[in-house]
């Protein structure tokens, strides 16, 4: 991405205007009214493809295409500036590349941060470390974790706890999904009784999970929490057999969803990937 961008300059009100209105209704919408009209009409103007995660819009006249398309508008009319409808960001014809605006970036992160909120999720913020932490930072090199292919962290045994196996390797399978490590690494989830003493939120659970295997600590972690708040809220599962991780994977989806605080919180996270399909691809139902 371009730090600055001469031809955005010149044209920054207008585009700014046609940005405020879209980004905050259509792009990142904090309420239900306005993501429905974002379901339901945001396509491609010319093959009406849905909202995909190539999906743009003209900052010049407001109409959304697939990059195809967009391509093709963008010659016809002679517009410059199209932006990304999946994470807000602008494009420069002229630049060939997306370029940064600091006022166009302060009307994107807010309106991302009012979603965001809608949401019940933490909002994002710049982070200025100030010279005294760049300074412990280059002396004091034990305070970062530099990873690479060799780096263990992140590798950790379960304990069966009587014929859990199935519960054991779902967990090892969510611990090592990318997009779940970002999003319970990062804080995202805001519980929905967090001033609850013996809190039944499996989200938590799952994220103190990600918080042990990312640690450090390579003895075997024992889960028996997470099982027994599976056990609290899908009483089906309960007991020592033997189970069917199939099973337990879509028992415990259907807590984790349960406990999220808000449909949409984890797929707003994901910019519109789908949570189950990131976890098993033949499970189709949306979050």
């Amino acid at each position: 991405m371009s730090s600055s961008c001469v031809h955005i300059a010149k044209h920054r009100r207008s585009l700014a205007k046609t940005l405020n209105t879209v980004i905050f209704s259509i792009i990142f919408p904090d309420n239900d009214a306005s993501r429905v009209v974002q379901a339901k009409y945001v396509r491609c103007r010319q093959c009406r493809t849905p909202l995909c995660s190539l999906m743009c819009a003209c900052c010049e006249c407001s109409t959304f295409a697939c990059i195809q398309h967009m391509r093709t508008h963008l010659k016809e009319k002679g517009h410059s500036f199209p932006f990304s409808v999946q994470t807000g960001f602008v494009y420069c014809k002229r630049c060939n590349d997306f370029v940064y605006d600091r006022r166009m970036e302060r009307t994107r992160r807010e309106a991302k941060n009012a979603a965001r909120r809608s949401l019940s999720l933490s909002t994002r913020c710049l982070w200025h470390p100030d010279s005294a932490l760049v300074e412990t930072l280059r002396y004091e090199p034990t305070m970062m974790t530099r990873f690479n292919r060799n780096t263990s962290r992140g590798l950790r045994g379960l304990v069966n706890l009587g014929n859990t196996c199935f519960m054991n390797s779902i967990i090892q399978a969510m611990v090592h999904t990318p997009h779940l490590k970002d999003y319970f690494m990062t804080d995202q989830h805001r519980c929905l009784t967090p001033s609850h003493p013996n809190s039944q939120c499996l989200m938590c659970e799952l994220s103190n999970t990600f918080q042990e295997f990312y640690k450090g600590d390579i003895t075997p972690y024992k889960p028996h929490r997470f099982l027994n708040l599976v056990w609290t809220h899908a009483r089906h599962l309960a007991g020592y057999e033997q189970q069917d991780a199939h099973e337990f994977f879509i028992a415990a989806l259907d807590v984790l969803h349960r406990h999220s605080g808000s449909e949409y919180a984890i797929r707003i996270f994901l910019n519109g990937n789908d949570f189950l399909l990131l976890c098993d691809g033949d499970y189709t139902q949306g979050v």
